[in-house]
């Protein structure tokens, strides 16, 4: 800079009139007017990395072309240009990548060498395996009938695999059918009971079957086979049997209380659920079965001092693996929880 200055004042001082100066002083003018123009019409064509502040970019091409020409200033834009895609090149040796977040699991990373359920979820979650031993362990979850197990095939339905995707629709089919087969052949019997006088072991029969539709409705809730209305009409029918067969019950049934708490806390009723299940637990209903349950509508109605009691109760328990990380959370020392109304 302090040379460029030095050469202009050598320039002025041969100047001889000041017609001269005013010449030198008009194409100065001239070129730094130019210079602006060019630098806001480059500033418009830069990349979009290089436009996160169009003021200091303009100056840098201001400045560029000012003190250098304007080919030089066309020399820079290129270079910018150049730099934007010549690094795409070698991109994929160096330089950073985004990769997708793993899949939260509850359960141990070396479960997939297991052969229980959580075995089976690592190997048909794996969208690289070989097919067939991800359909192999597909099949090993047509005979269970837990939760976990249906949640897994539904999971299946949106696979990449069409031999994977449409055996899962076929396994969640044939289980809906095979509950839905169940209930009708329950009704059939309930038929018998209907038109004669019953006995007391006729009323009892009867309580049974009452509570093993229940049961089956609730099945069908449980194992998220049905949603949507069909579902709302699956947790009324379950509802009713089971209110139905307490009502043939000369005694509380601890079992049929508890299976109505479960169905009030899926209906969204949870204070009929709590005093449900409380009765239940009156009733003779263990206390390690149905504090999990509890905890639960503990929360769903925020009442979470209800909660942290519950669960601190459960510590000498033996818990499965989903239970003892709520337990551990929920009883720790340092937490404070209040009931929120």
């Amino acid at each position: 800079m302090q040379t460029l200055l030095d050469t202009l004042w050598l320039i002025i001082q041969q100047l001889d009139s000041s017609r001269d100066i005013a010449f030198v002083a008009g194409l100065m003018s001239i070129h730094i007017v130019l210079s602006g123009l060019l630098a806001a019409l480059l500033t418009l064509g830069l990349p979009s990395e290089y436009k996160k502040s169009y003021l200091w970019s303009f100056v840098v091409l201001f400045a560029t072309s000012v003190f250098t020409s304007e080919i030089g200033l066309l020399f820079l834009f290129i270079g910018i240009q150049l730099a934007k895609y010549f690094p795409l090149v070698s991109e994929a040796d160096h330089g950073f990548e985004s990769v997708e977040l793993p899949e939260f699991s509850i359960y141990p990373w070396n479960a997939s060498q297991g052969s229980g359920l959580s075995g089976v979820r690592e190997r048909i979650s794996q969208q690289n395996l070989n097919p067939e031993v991800r359909i192999q362990s597909l099949m090993a979850l047509q005979q269970s009938s837990t939760k976990v197990a249906t949640g897994l095939i539904g999971d299946l339905l949106s696979d990449n695999n069409d031999d994977i995707r449409l055996l899962a629709f076929g396994m969640l089919d044939g289980r809906e059918k095979k509950f839905n087969h169940q209930i009708t052949d329950i009704r059939k019997q309930l038929d018998l009971f209907s038109s004669s006088s019953l006995s007391i072991d006729d009323y009892h029969q009867k309580s049974n079957l009452l509570q093993r539709l229940g049961e089956l409705h609730w099945e069908l809730v449980y194992e998220d086979l049905v949603q949507g209305d069909l579902r709302q009409f699956s947790l009324r029918q379950a509802e009713s049997y089971t209110r139905e067969a307490l009502s043939l019950s000369k005694e509380e049934d601890a079992i049929a209380l508890f299976q109505l708490a479960k169905i009030l806390n899926a209906a969204g009723r949870y204070p009929d659920a709590l005093r449900t299940l409380q009765q239940a637990m009156n009733a003779g209903l263990s206390k390690s079965r149905a504090k999990p349950y509890l905890a639960e509508i503990a929360y769903n109605l925020r009442r979470y001092d209800l909660v942290r009691q519950v669960l601190c109760e459960m510590k000498e328990q033996v818990l499965t693996p989903k239970m003892r990380p709520l337990v551990s959370l929920w009883s720790h020392p340092n937490k404070e929880v209040t009931h929120a109304v």
